[in-house]
């Protein structure tokens, strides 16, 4: 499933670009009236088949990306609110790929360290042979490129394409300005420096903060009510950059570490555990969505070595990261026609 959210504002971008929202609607029959709430959910194969068919309908491959940009952060409900109010851009995106999963299930961003000095916000979609998946990869890296600038002002160094070079740009530079873009990447995503990652929410306050966070928690809590899952959806965001303490992990469920590691053990796991788990899930989805190689992913999670990495993987796995996802992708492999 998929939030509505700034799609609240499709029918209105449809008609501006010539094309009849309830037909595009009913072709894949998405009811109109689900586009009156942002707060309301699509089935995230419908949307993907949606950003495809507006492509067709209004005749530009770009459309989707055009879409992104009309988010604002009113669109966002829970997670805009507490992402406007903290203290720099880089928790601002760790908030947001924290919460994310409650708003999305087959696709969603994540955060990767980008050399020396700067963070990588990707974004993956769990439904990489699908019709339309890569108008959302690219409409959801327009989307964070605008409303990272309307939070904060701060642009992305660069942008990243997992597509070929098209033979016409001027449709990415209407959309990402002066903001380099990089195509034949690994990852659809932005790149933000140390500058643009410390620049200040607009709305910045530690006291709201404080009350939001544990709006938040609270939500979060009701949205999954799991333990063990609420854990990891905490540290999904600081796997790969640069990792999260059992305490922060803690101030951003509500709790206090020795609340967690008690309730966790009850459940028959720990914080360690869940890291592993967590490094796993992320494996397996570059593994699967990405065309990084084994050595990439490995280096990318923190193993200087790779037979290392290969051992972890197919201890939780059951099989060597190479083979696991040749048998994944084939399994993911869209059935032949007749």
């Amino acid at each position: 499933m998929q939030r509505v959210g700034v799609l609240v504002e499709l029918p209105r971008v449809l008609r501006e670009h010539g094309a009849d929202p309830d037909q595009v609607l009913m072709e894949v029959g998405v009811a109109a009236s689900l586009l009156s709430d942002p707060d309301n959910h699509i089935p995230m194969i419908q949307v993907c088949d949606l950003a495809a068919c507006c492509a067709e309908a209004t005749g530009q491959d770009g459309f989707w990306m055009k879409l992104g940009t009309e988010v604002r952060l009113h669109h966002m409900g829970v997670i805009g609110e507490l992402m406007s109010c903290a203290s720099n851009l880089r928790e601002a995106l760790a908030d947001l790929v924290m919460l994310h999963p409650r708003y999305a299930e087959g696709g969603g961003p994540y955060l990767m360290n980008w050399g020396d000095d700067a963070l990588l916000i990707g974004y993956r979609l769990h439904l990489p042979h699908r019709r339309g998946a890569t108008h959302m990869a690219r409409g959801a890296v327009s989307f964070g490129f605008h409303l990272v600038q309307q939070l904060s002002g701060a642009t992305a160094r660069e942008v990243l394409v997992s597509l070929p070079p098209p033979t016409d740009r001027t449709p990415y530079a209407g959309i990402f300005g002066a903001a380099k873009l990089r195509f034949g990447a690994h990852h659809f995503g932005l790149v933000y420096d140390r500058e643009a990652l410390q620049t200040p929410m607009q709305a910045a306050d530690p006291a709201v903060r404080q009350g939001r966070l544990a709006a938040a928690a609270q939500w979060l809590q009701s949205q999954q009510p799991d333990l063990g899952e609420r854990v990891m959806r905490v540290l999904v965001p600081s796997v790969l950059a640069g990792g999260i303490s059992l305490a922060e992990a803690s101030e951003r469920l509500g709790t206090t570490p020795a609340t967690l590691v008690r309730d966790l053990r009850r459940q028959g796991t720990s914080f360690r555990k869940l890291l592993n788990r967590t490094r796993f899930e992320m494996a397996g989805q570059f593994l699967l969505d990405t065309r990084m190689s084994i050595a990439e992913v490995a280096a990318t999670l923190g193993y200087s070595e790779i037979s290392a990495f290969n051992r972890f993987f197919a201890g939780i796995g059951g099989a060597p990261p190479a083979e696991w996802r040749a048998m994944a992708m084939q399994a993911a492999a869209p059935a032949p026609q007749p």
